[in-house]
C-alpha cells in the first residue's frame, strides 16, 4: 500500500477479545491465521509449522457467537456475504448467506511501531517493484 494510505491499514491495537475454544489458537505465536470452514468441519490453523488441521470442530452457534462478538465490539453491522472486521490483534473475514454454512478466517495483525514523524515502521510490509 502506498505510504499516504498506509492509514488503512488495519493495526494492532493490543485489545482481547474472547473466542472460546479459539483462545489457544490465538495466543499461540506460531500461529499466524485460523480457519473455520463452516459447523462440525475440523479448525485449520497456519504458522510456521505450515497448514495443519486440528481436533478441534465448531458448531452453528460458537461460529455465530465469534462471528457477532467481532460485530459488537467493532461496532461494525454484519450482513450477507463477505465480512471483514479489524479488532484488536485479528483480521476477521467472514462469509455469511442462508444458501450456505457460515464460516471465517482470522489472521493475525502483526505489531507495529511509529517513528518519530508519526510514520508506522516495522511489520512485514511487501511492495510491488513495476
Amino acid at each position: 500500500m502506498p505510504p499516504r494510505l498506509s492509514y488503512l491499514t488495519p493495526v494492532n491495537t493490543g485489545e482481547n477479545i474472547d473466542l472460546g475454544k479459539l483462545n489457544p489458537f490465538v495466543k499461540d505465536n506460531n500461529v499466524n491465521s485460523i480457519e473455520v470452514d463452516g459447523a462440525g468441519k475440523n479448525v485449520f490453523v497456519s504458522g510456521i509449522m505450515g497448514k495443519k488441521k486440528t481436533a478441534l470442530v465448531l458448531d452453528n452457534n460458537e461460529i455465530q457467537g465469534i462471528i457477532d462478538a467481532f460485530s459488537s465490539n467493532a461496532k461494525i453491522p454484519i450482513s450477507d456475504g463477505i465480512n471483514k472486521i479489524a479488532f484488536g490483534s485479528l483480521l476477521l473475514t467472514a462469509i455469511v448467506s442462508d444458501e450456505i454454512d457460515k464460516r471465517f478466517s482470522l489472521k493475525k495483525i502483526e505489531k507495529t511501531e511509529t517513528n518519530s514523524s508519526g510514520v508506522r515502521v516495522g511489520g512485514n510490509m511487501k511492495r510491488r517493484v513495476y
